[in-house]
This record gives C-alpha cells, sequence and structure tokens, in this order.
C-alpha cells in the first residue's frame, strides 16, 4: 500500500532547532552611556555554553579592544558576562557569537556609545 507523501510528511518527527538569540544587553543596543561599563551583560532566550560563546568590542576605527574571558552568570545560565577594561568615550560596535546548551550556534551585532 503506497502513503501519499504529504502523510509521511506529518508523521516524521521534527526538531525543536532553536537558537540563542539576544534578548537584551547592558549597555543596551544603540545607548549612550555616560561612563565605560566595567563589564557586558548580554542576556540570551536559553542557556548558553560559556565557553563556547565570542565577544569582541570594536573601537570607532574597528580595533579591538581587551575584554576578559567571557563567563556564565553563576544565577542564571542564560546570561554571559564579558568584562572590558575602561572604554574611552565613543561609539563601540559588539560582535557576539553564542552557543546554546544544545550546541545551535546564532551570532550577531550591536552598537553603544559612551558619551564624553
Amino acid at each position: 500500500m503506497k502513503m501519499p507523501l504529504f502523510c509521511l510528511l506529518v508523521v516524521l518527527p521534527t526538531s525543536a532547532g532553536a537558537h540563542a538569540t539576544l534578548r537584551w544587553a547592558s549597555p543596551p543596543p544603540g545607548s549612550t552611556v555616560h561612563a565605560s561599563p566595567e563589564s557586558l551583560v548580554l542576556m540570551f532566550s536559553e542557556p548558553i555554553e560559556a565557553r563556547f560563546c565570542r565577544v569582541e568590542v570594536l573601537n570607532q576605527a574597528g580595533a579591538a579592544e581587551v575584554v576578559g574571558v567571557s563567563r556564565a552568570d553563576p544565577e542564571d545560565a542564560k546570561r554571559l558576562l564579558v568584562p572590558v577594561i575602561r572604554l574611552n568615550p565613543g561609539t563601540y560596535l559588539v560582535h557576539w557569537r553564542a552557543v546554546s546548551v544544545d550546541t545551535h550556534r546564532s551570532g550577531g551585532s550591536y552598537r553603544f556609545t559612551i558619551a564624553p
């Protein structure tokens, strides 16, 4: 007996395919702050594997700023903490790549400004 193709598609299991998306950050994307943050905080939609996440901060000239080792917040596995050195006034581009606990990869970028 032959089964129509659409019946097979209904029976086949599907995977969730979720990715860790950036929910919010501090400093917030597009914001202007009046002092250099001590760290960046990136909050994702699902728990992440901090050891596989990467964050790069570029200054207005496109040069990378020094950031410390990213780590998961011990109180929330969805939150990534990234220590930074003192940043001078200017606009910064934050590039991030995240790996969720189910090994899905995602990435993106955003800007924030430090006012003089």
